[in-house]
């Protein structure tokens, strides 16, 4: 008898671990509808960090549970402005005109801007076709930037520095910008609280399309590095904070009639900070060698304006700089081909090889990890939805950013909008290997 139950047992482990091997049965690959559509950021969260955070992670089960693509692409410059107004317009830089994260304040060849004003925007924004189907709008930030970009046709605008009464108090960051330790702890705590207030916000507002940005994995990852421990850290908080969101809309019915898409706007690179050479001083360098010029830095991006000065003999004078890994014409086949060819934007696009910034050398030290480039680690970010018109299980062919404002508008019946790409082809096996450590 003994020997029956043993065997028995067996055999039932036996069939349990092969029904653990066998493939799942495939997916659906139709999208369905939803009434409300929440764009989560998580501002610089690279799939290189899906290694780390595991296959137990909050952001693997969320996967899991809807449809993902881990190797997805930002676009080009991969920046925090650039990605955001493409991800809600579905268009490349060279067309909705944010080309980075700043540009030469009129009239000036030293003096940057933010690139964060809605006039700078060329096109039409899903806000503003949400608005004109009788739609609510909603921005929840870690960065007031983003709040201020897309101010018109939002209903509703919160950030940390500019927040709603209802909702609790936020850190300061500009409070703790010369004290390390404090700046990552207050980064720390505004994750949360971009997490808790958009519960808040869905909750109370009840909007139809909600833009969130979490803040932490970039301001962190500037500071310490992609590769360190605050980092790594910043990210397994990020991951908690999601988990307790999540299972919150799931427990409340929310995630019934709600599409949850989560994506990054860009990755990071390590910045060589013990190199002396590292740090490459656009701004001096076109001063001293091409004064009627203008030129800004943007990480691993540096923007030139010629105004009259000669193009070739800026072209040679930068390509023997050490760091320069290409130089963008406007006008050219390149520009084209990367769609950052905008009449608006720099007449030169330089980008910098890893481990290299557009920085002087003494400031250097306070960036860690740097973005902007076309390097992988740069542009490779996680797309991943669930909820209501998302099917279980699904695979997401490669795509990038660009196909996140045409997928908003078939989940929610908005008509209109000029998109570049279309909705995400769902696959019906996912590949999720990127969170096995």
């Amino acid at each position: 008898m003994k020997k029956t139950i043993v065997l028995l047992t067996v055999l039932a482990m036996m069939l349990a671990l092969l029904a653990g091997c066998a493939p799942s049965a495939p997916a659906s690959t139709e999208l369905g509808s939803s009434q409300r559509v929440v764009i989560l950021v998580l501002d610089a969260l690279s799939s290189a960090y899906l290694n780390e955070l595991g296959s137990n992670s909050n952001l693997a089960k969320i996967a899991k549970d809807g449809a993902a693509r881990l190797d997805a692409q930002c676009v080009y410059p991969s920046h925090t402005l650039t990605n955001h107004a493409t991800i809600m317009i579905g268009v490349s830089a060279g067309v909705h005109g944010i080309v980075g994260n700043v540009r030469l304040a009129e009239g000036s060849l030293s003096t940057t801007i933010k690139s964060k004003e809605p006039e700078m925007l060329n096109s039409t924004t899903i806000f503003e076709l949400a608005k004109a189907q009788g739609l609510k709008t909603a921005v929840v930030s870690g960065k007031n930037n983003l709040v201020t970009l897309f101010s018109k046709d939002c209903d509703v605008g919160t950030s940390n520095v500019n927040r709603l009464d209802y909702l609790g108090d936020a850190p300061d960051l500009s409070e703790a910008e010369d004290d390390n330790q404090a700046y990552y702890e207050m980064n720390l705590e505004l994750a949360d609280w971009v997490f808790e207030s958009l519960y808040t916000v869905l909750e109370r507002e009840e909007p139809n399309l909600t833009l969130v940005n979490v803040q932490s994995a970039d301001y962190v990852g500037h500071r310490f590095g992609p590769d360190s421990k605050e980092l790594k850290t910043a990210v397994e908080r990020i991951d908690k904070a999601l988990g307790k969101m999540y299972n919150k809309m799931k427990k409340s019915g929310m995630l019934e009639n709600t599409t949850l898409i989560i994506v990054a706007d860009h990755g990071m690179t390590v910045t060589d900070t013990e190199n002396d050479k590292s740090g490459i001083n656009l701004n001096v360098l076109t001063m001293m060698n091409f004064p009627e010029a203008g030129a800004a830095i943007d990480g691993r991006t540096g923007y030139i304006w010629l105004n009259g000065t000669d193009k070739q003999s800026v072209i040679d004078f930068f390509s023997n700089v050490e760091g320069v890994a290409e130089i963008i014409e406007r006008g050219s086949d390149r520009a084209k081909e990367l769609s950052v060819d905008s009449v608006d934007g720099p007449d030169l696009i330089l980008n910098t090889e890893a481990g290299y910034i557009f920085l002087p050398q003494p400031m250097v030290e306070q960036y860690h990890g740097q973005h902007g480039s076309l390097d992988e680690s740069d542009m490779t970010i996680p797309m991943i939805m669930v909820g209501a018109g998302i099917p279980a299980g699904a695979g997401i062919e490669m795509t990038d950013l660009r196909s996140i404002a045409p997928l908003v508008c078939q989940l929610l019946g908005i008509s209109g909008g000029s998109f570049e790409i279309s909705v995400p082809t769902l696959l019906p096996q996912q590949d999720l290997t990127k969170f096995k450590k």
